[in-house]
């Protein structure tokens, strides 16, 4: 059994990639992945994708171009099976899949793309073994089907261990809202800054690198904003410290199809390490906030700062471990019907279809 994994971008920006490589490694199944090195940070391999662009921007022409590239890898080699991320790519090689790997591919999802609306992918989906979905509210946007998998961006081990107490802020220090990955909603953040613009109560803090986050930082220093703080990109090893040191996770997503129905990997992290989350309501990840009293939902930034510290101070520790660990348990749950399945497409030597009454 030979499998290819194919990829739109940098590997370090696809951590749900290692969902498949670790049970890969542990059934000894022989793969192969091919990844489009946007940034250009990667060793040459006859494996990795470079155009002359260098950043995470492309358009439909360049994702046509990197298709020719895909095929040239499949007409080199043979596999027995193909996972294929992202709409887009799924679009340019739906005809390949469906003719010559017809049942013996899935399809992951982990994002939103606009090419839903202008091509039609419900035989690619049909023909696959399985659709993976990183977030129950893509079913609002994505074909009509009843084979989706729900394989949740989650990159920590299934412990629900304690939050070892550090839920609440020592009262005599700041309160940290802290944004850890990359920027991607400017104006939530700016609605943000301003909302707490200056106060001592307040550390405002953004650890990641991105176009957006240079721009908020032009932002808070045009409008003379002191208690914010940009840390630029980090390490995975110091992400656990950044946790810990929050008091509140910051997932303030805008208004899109996409932010409306994912579930960004801060919100796994979050309940990980014992942290609550302020996050706007109205989206699906709001309402999983809101179902397993995971943290603070607002309407708007208006009284932030009076709801924020209301929150903190009525905060009841008890409840909210419960909901965080009931939370990690169903994410654990989903976790087993999507290794079940994909060892059942990995070990079937021919077709795989996987169909459910629930979708």
């Amino acid at each position: 059994m030979k499998v290819l994994l194919i990829t739109p971008s940098n590997i370090k920006l696809m951590p749900y990639v290692n969902n498949y490589k670790r049970y890969f490694e542990e059934l000894a199944v022989e793969f192969d992945i091919v990844n489009w090195d946007r940034r250009k940070t990667e060793e040459v391999s006859s494996f990795k994708y470079a155009d002359k662009k260098n950043g995470d921007s492309r358009n439909a022409f360049d994702y046509f171009r990197y298709s020719l590239f895909i095929k040239k890898v499949l007409k080199r080699n043979k596999y027995d099976k193909i996972i294929v991320f992202g709409i887009q790519l799924a679009a340019y090689l739906g005809s390949i899949l469906t003719k010559d790997f017809n049942g013996k591919y899935i399809i992951d999802i982990r994002d939103y793309n606009r090419t839903i609306k202008y091509v039609d992918l419900t035989k690619v989906f049909n023909s696959s073994s399985f659709v993976t979905i990183s977030s129950p509210g893509f079913r609002e946007w994505l074909p009509s089907t009843n084979n989706f998998i729900v394989n949740h961006n989650f990159r920590h081990g299934y412990s629900s261990k304690e939050s070892e107490g550090t839920i609440k802020r020592n009262q005599s220090s700041k309160i940290n809202v802290s944004y850890i990955g990359t920027i991607r909603d400017l104006k939530q953040n700016m609605s943000l800054l301003s909302a707490l613009k200056n106060s001592n109560d307040y550390l405002i803090s953004y650890h990641g690198k991105s176009m957006l986050g240079e721009k908020l930082k032009s932002y808070a220093n045009d409008n003379m904003i002191s208690n914010v703080q940009f840390s630029g990109e980090y390490s995975s090893k110091d992400e656990e410290d950044l946790y810990r040191s929050a008091v509140l996770i910051n997932i303030l997503l805008g208004k899109s199809i996409n932010s409306n129905t994912l579930m960004p990997n801060r919100i796994y992290s979050a309940a990980y390490f014992g942290k609550p989350i302020i996050a706007l309501k109205g989206s699906y990840m709001a309402s999983q906030i809101e179902k397993y009293n995971l943290g603070l939902t607002i309407d708007n930034f208006i009284d932030l700062n009076m709801n924020i510290k209301s929150y903190i101070e009525s905060l009841d520790e008890d409840i909210y471990i419960k909901g965080r660990n009931q939370f990690l348990l169903d994410v654990r749950k989903d976790e087993v019907t999507f290794k079940r399945h994909l060892l059942s497409f990995l070990s079937s030597k021919d077709k795989y279809r996987y169909k459910s009454e629930d979708n």
